[in-house]
Formats: structure tokens, sequence, C-alpha cells
């Protein structure tokens, strides 16, 4: 396999087809984008919070996909590099598909230039990137745009880059970037200034890391509330069994923990880790940089254990810090080496995103996908409902399927999707909703939406568009008409 690996053909080759599925990864979701494949449950929240404020609404808009403000729901400053790229696009929801995608392009060049300068010979390299391409958890955070904890894998790779390489400025700026991710992030950095702090190698370090993330998570949690007004409180609701009643919680997350899923994300990673600590066994010890490194992510790891939440957009915040330990350490530079288990490792990437880039490729190339549908007439209907509600949008409040409200965004529209954890007003203004599977309908299926129309229908003053794809009407709707379910 090694011998193979050499020739420049191959290796070739093999750069072209990495190169291939990276590609694939964003024509995929741009296509899906387009055709409705997404649902506003999440990509719709994020996305009207960034181009309300990119049109001018407010620093902290209202979301009504949501019902909250946008910095009342998740608190993620690192929206506002989004903005930007908002504003290029003239507020098209591709550009932040490619948004997303560039973080990911990102983690995989500065892999790439890293290994590179450490002299690692090229087909090393590609082993590298093919098990970041292939790795389970970091393509489902793809697969499920867009969210800033995929945004932060070259964060990761950064900070953990200079905790092996011992640089405290760089830490403290990449650790202090890290807590803008995500709300869970600044107990991993605290996690970290503990340990400098608990050891006495960097005190100051330690004092600036772990005191910036407690003093940020009390704002986040308990100042924020205060000043800002109502906000989601998720940690409150996924713990709230645990505080109340320890016991049987955990006897729950024992029956229902999705076990298959967590090895799927973890197990090759982890074949890895066990191959390099058996190569340094001699040479571990308590004052390693991969002690601090597996301290960060631990109490992430922790929460989201507790909550049984490893799927989606979650397993990118572990794989993107575990590989790293993993390029950065001196017994992985001997993996390919030993043919078989170096073989054993790739399969086992492979075999865990085979689903993944199955998704990806019958998107784009085939046309397929179990949550919307793909031809022209659609593709030109499509464009002239996004014309009509331009024009009708404003002043106005919408119902719409959730697939469709991506490509209806506007800052200052106010829009909802039936049945997801914000419940739309009593009385709206405009009913848009996909029928026939066109695009995604959850948690709706297709006879639910046509109940709905037909339960609309007495409240309509005009249909304004329908086909076989669409259903858009004006009207003294009511609430009670979105009630389908038996």
């Amino acid at each position: 396999m090694i011998q193979v690996l050499k020739t420049s053909r191959l290796q070739l080759s093999i750069s072209l087809f990495l190169g291939f599925l990276v590609l694939l990864i964003l024509f995929s979701n741009i296509k899906g984008i387009l055709f409705n494949c997404f649902h506003a449950y999440d990509f719709g929240i994020y996305q009207q919070g960034i181009f309300n404020i990119a049109g001018g609404e407010s620093l902290n808009p209202m979301i009504t996909v949501r019902g909250l403000k946008a910095f009342n729901d998740h608190f993620m400053p690192v929206i506002l590099l989004a903005v930007p790229f908002a504003w290029i696009s003239n507020l098209h929801p591709v550009s932040l598909i490619v948004f997303e995608w560039m973080w990911f392009a990102l983690f995989l060049f500065l892999v790439f230039k890293e290994l590179k300068k450490r002299e690692f010979e090229k087909p090393l390299i590609l082993y590298s990137l093919g098990l970041i391409i292939f790795s389970k958890g970091i393509l489902t955070g793809l697969e499920f745009p867009i969210h800033p904890g995929t945004w932060s894998l070259p964060i990761w790779f950064l900070l953990f880059l200079n905790i092996e390489k011992d640089k405290c400025k760089k830490m403290m700026f990449f650790g202090i970037a890290l807590c803008m991710f995500r709300g869970t992030y600044p107990f991993a950095v605290f996690m970290l200034g503990l340990y400098f702090l608990g050891t006495r190698k960097h005190p100051i370090t330690g004092f600036v890391l772990s005191g910036f993330s407690a003093v940020y998570s009390y704002f986040v949690y308990i100042l924020r509330p205060r000043i800002l007004g109502e906000t989601a409180s998720y940690g409150g609701n996924y713990f709230k069994g645990y505080l109340e009643n320890p016991i049987e919680a955990s006897i729950t997350l024992f029956k229902t923990f999705e076990y298959a899923g967590f090895l799927k994300v973890f197990l090759p990673v982890i074949l890895v880790l066990g191959f390099i600590a058996y190569k340094e066994k001699n040479n571990l010890k308590w004052t390693d940089w991969r002690i601090p490194a597996l301290l960060t992510i631990s109490p992430i790891f922790a929460v989201h254990f507790l909550t049984n939440k490893f799927h989606y957009h979650y397993g990118a915040a572990f794989l993107a810090p575990l590989l790293t330990i993993c390029f950065l350490s001196d017994g992985y530079k001997q993996i390919l080496k030993n043919k078989r288990f170096a073989a054993i490792v790739m399969i086992a990437f492979i075999a865990t995103a085979s689903g993944r880039y199955t998704k990806f490729f019958n998107t784009f190339v085939l046309s397929k996908s179990k949550k919307c549908r793909f031809d022209s007439k659609y593709a030109e209907e499509t464009g002239l409902i996004v014309e009509k509600i331009n024009q009708l949008y404003k002043g106005k409040k919408i119902v719409a399927s959730g697939g469709i409200i991506q490509r209806v965004m506007k800052p200052g529209i106010q829009i909802y999707a039936p049945n997801t954890m914000t419940t739309p007003p009593e009385n709206f203004d405009l009913l848009l909703l996909l029928r026939n599977k066109a695009g995604d309908t959850y948690p709706w299926h297709k006879e639910h939406v046509e109940k709905a129309i037909k339960s609309c229908k007495k409240h309509e003053n005009e249909v304004l568009f329908e086909s076989e794809y669409y259903y858009l009407a004006s009207g003294q709707f009511n609430r009670s008409c979105l009630s389908v379910w038996p």
C-alpha cells in the first residue's frame, strides 16, 4: 500500500479525488438550499439573524422563525463575521453555505500547511486529509448547515497547535476566540485555564483563560437574561431531569443513548489515538501537552454525553480537536508503516462516512433526495414565489413551510414555520406551503400539508399561486387552521 502511494500518479489521483469530495459537499449544499432541501430549523434561524443585522434592523434583531431575538437564543457573536458575506451576495442564502464551507476548507488548509512544515511525506499528508474528509462527525455538521460549532474547526486546530508549541499569547487569543462560537465552549477554555493555574506552568495564561471564560459565562447565563430579556434555557431543559431525579435520569440515558451513533463518530479516531498511545507508551508523561488538550474538551464531552447529543452538528466540536491531537503526536508519523492497521483505520473512517457522501452524491449528481425534488419547472416556480414574497412581505405576517423560508428570507420579514419551537401568531396574512414533498415540510408530511390547505381555505381572500409544488394565498388566516394532528 505504501509503495503504491509513493507513485506520483496515484498521489495525484488521490489528491484530485479528495478535492472532488470537498467540492461535492459545497455543491450539494448549494443545490440543496436552492431546492428547499433544508429546514428553517436551524438554517433559517441563523440566516434571519444574520440577514436582519446585515439589513440594519438591529444588532440584536428579532428572529420570528425562533420567536426570540438573535442573541437571546444562542449567544454566538461569531455570526457577525457572516454579515459581510450576506452583503456581498445581496442577501442570498447561498452565501451562508459558502461561508460555512470556507471554515472547513480553512481547517484542511491549516492541517496541510502544518504537516508539510513538519516535513511529513506526501502519502501521510494525503492520508491525514483523508481522515478529515471521511470523518463522520465533521460531515454531519456540514450536512446540517449552518452552525457556528462547525465553523470552529480551524480555531480548535490553532488552539491545540499552540498548546503543543507552548505559545501562551496565541493560546490566549484562540482560547478567547473559541468562546465566541458556542455557549459551551467557555467551559472548555475554563478547564484549560485551570490546568495552567493548577500546574503553575503558565499562571498568567491560566488566569486570563479561566478568568475570561468565567466572566463570559457569567454574562451569558446570568447577566444576559437580565439585560436582554427572555432567553432560551437550553441547559436548564437538558439538565432538569438530572437535577430533579439524577438516578432516573441516568437510567433513561442508559436506555436511550445512541450507542451506534456514538461509535460511528468516535470509534475511527479512537483507533488512531490507541495506536499513538501504544507507540508512545514508554514516553507518555503527565506534563505531555495532550493532557491539557484532552482536559479542554472534557467538559463539553460530559455535557454532550449526559444530553445524548453527538449527532447532527454536535460531532464536529470533538473530531477537529481529537484529529489535531493525532496529527501533532510523534507516534502518528509511524501509522503508515503498519500497512494493515493504516488500512483498517481508513476503512473505518470511510465506512462510517459513506452514507454522508451517498447523500451528497445523490443530491448533486443524481438529483435525488427524500426531502426535496429537483426539476426545472419546480426551480422556475420557486423563482416566481420568491418574487411574489418580495413584493408582499412588508407589514405582513407569513406562515410558511420550513424548506421555503430560506429562499424568501429578507430583513424585517415576519415569517413562521408551523408546529416548531415557535408558535405562529394567532392571525396571519399569507400562507405559503410546499406540496407533494417538493421541499422540507418538517414536521408535516404530505397529508398534513393538504389538510392545512383545505382547512385554511375558508380564511383565504385570494389564491396568489397554486400548483403541484406550491400553495400561496392571502387572507385573514387564523392559527387554528394549522391544527393538522389527529
